[in-house]
């Protein structure tokens, strides 16, 4: 006799395994039992390649308009800080100039291969200080360190000297499209200054297509996770156990989980080794998948990160982080979330879009040049609304350029009434909007840390935060904060709903 339930259950199995099959040779990763999307999978948007990268010089700079914050890996950053002089003041702090007729050299590191279409070179010519353009230009590119140097574009340019006062220029050259991580600018500096003539530069941009990375991201589904801390559990629950207890909150929730958060500060003495402790003695206990993690690192002031004073401490850092030594086999990817909520007020960061963007990329080319931010994942994270809410405060000011982000996170916790634009907004679904529109369409998506407060409906904000998966399902991860006033268990209700639907397989967990 023919049994059709088991017939029809195998050509079941045989179609998901086919399904799932496809995934996989689809240039997607599986591991454990979450498929990930394909790597090559993020989008291309265009801009400056050379924001705040790195760069060196064949010669050195006159000393009155020397470079700024050199390291191991540059000979300053004046060069791409983005700070364009469009008017005739001579600021001597503002441009980098050399004397002599010799080639001038800049070889600039874009950190990993892009798509150089441009290249514009500004400056300022100056009758008083016998300061001239270029005339003419050569850009060569490569794409590995000991690569040869292959020739994108030449050009050459009428000596525009200035008649009187100062004039500010601008030259280009242009080419089709090259792969390149490196970059080689020539110029030819004017002969009729002679030996005292000056080659006066202001911001160096290498235009063209930006490949977002899109990496560790869930191919369906959002990862599971909570900053699951000792607060909320009984004395018996804990039996004189402090700090992280992952376990207790899989227990409670009734569901593993697949990210993990936890902080640090940002602090010389505290190193990767401290981080590599936690994810040994608390994030493979027990568990047969994979738990990732997610760090917020926080630093106490800012300033002496974008001019150089943590080089050495983010150098040793990094080195820890990608040393086979220390890892021990565990060769997964930690989510790096450096200085959140940088646009409220109450952190000692914020406030400051111009040297936040230049702290984070000073860090971001240093982990880039030790391979750390090619195995990491970096994410750029906001507080959901800017504290001030004015413009120049905006979220989208502090950004540093897509060439900078992995992942866009943001802190979604319910606002005061008098701050709410509307009581939905003191609910996840609209709570997030805003970065949610500006970010979630081209980079993946986090709520990096988030929960109720006690003046707000608890079951309401549980309800709309699996909603995600509806409403907002470029949502990649969630992490619950487990902490304070936002434990999930102060709620037996919410606590009752949140077991309920974090069943659904949509929320990950190996």
């Amino acid at each position: 006799m023919i049994n059709y339930k088991f017939l029809l259950l195998y050509f079941l199995v045989l179609l998901e395994s086919s399904v799932m099959a496809q995934k996989i040779t689809s240039n997607a990763k599986l591991i454990g039992s979450i498929v990930y999307d394909a790597e090559d999978k993020g989008s291309v948007t265009v801009g400056n390649l050379s924001i705040g990268k790195f760069y060196r010089f064949s010669r050195e700079p006159d000393t009155t308009y020397k470079d700024e914050y050199p390291n191991n890996w540059s000979d300053g950053a004046k060069l791409t800080d983005e700070v364009l002089n469009t008017g005739p003041e001579l600021n001597t702090a503002q441009y980098v100039g050399w004397k002599g007729t010799r080639d001038l050299e800049i070889t600039v590191d874009l950190g990993r291969i892009q798509s150089l279409e441009k290249l514009n070179v500004n400056g300022m010519a100056s009758v008083q200080l016998n300061a001239q353009e270029p005339v003419g230009a050569a850009v060569f590119v490569k794409q590995e360190k000991n690569g040869k140097w292959v020739l994108f574009a030449k050009q050459s340019f009428a000596n525009n000297k200035a008649s009187t006062g100062n004039k500010p220029f601008s030259i280009e050259v242009g080419g089709p499209a090259m792969k390149a991580r490196f970059v080689k600018v020539v110029l030819k500096p004017s002969s009729i200054g002679g030996k005292s003539g000056l080659i006066l530069l202001d911001e160096l941009s290498l235009l063209g297509k930006i490949k977002n990375t899109w990496r560790s991201v869930p191919a369906e589904g959002c990862f599971h996770g909570a900053f699951p801390t000792s607060v909320g559990y009984s004395k018996e629950e804990l039996a004189g156990r402090k700090g992280m207890v992952v376990d207790l909150f899989e227990k409670q929730v009734g569901k593993q989980l697949s990210m993990v958060l936890w902080y640090q500060g940002m602090a010389k003495g505290r190193g990767f080794l401290e981080i590599q402790k936690h994810r040994e003695n608390h994030l493979k206990k027990d568990y047969n998948g994979v738990r990732h993690l997610s760090i917020g690192w926080l630093p106490k002031e800012l300033k002496p990160l974008a001019t150089g004073g943590y080089d050495e401490f983010f150098t040793n850092y990094f080195k820890d982080s990608v040393d086979p030594t220390i890892l021990k086999g565990m060769n997964e990817p930690i989510w790096i979330r450096p200085m959140n909520e940088f646009n409220g007020g109450w952190v000692p960061y914020g406030l400051d879009p111009i040297t936040f963007k230049k702290a984070w990329r000073r860090m971001y080319n240093i982990a880039e040049q030790l391979g750390a931010a090619s195995h990491h994942i970096f994410v750029w994270s906001p507080n959901y609304l800017s504290f001030p809410d004015k413009d120049w405060n905006k979220m989208e000011k502090y950004y540093p350029g897509d060439q900078y982000v992995d992942w866009v996170g943001i802190s979604s916790y319910p606002p005061g009434k008098k701050a709410a634009k509307s009581e939905d907004m003191r609910y996840p679904i609209e709570n997030i909007k805003e970065a949610y529109e500006k970010y979630a369409h081209y980079k993946p998506f986090m709520i990096s840390e988030g929960g109720f407060s006690d003046d707000i409906d608890p079951v309401r904000w549980v309800r709309e935060w699996f909603e995600f998966k509806t409403k907002r399902p470029n949502v990649k991860a969630v992490i619950w904060e487990n902490h304070n006033d936002r434990v999930i268990s102060r709620s037996p209700e919410a606590l009752e709903l949140y077991r309920k639907m974090v069943q659904d397989k949509y929320w990950l967990a190996n």
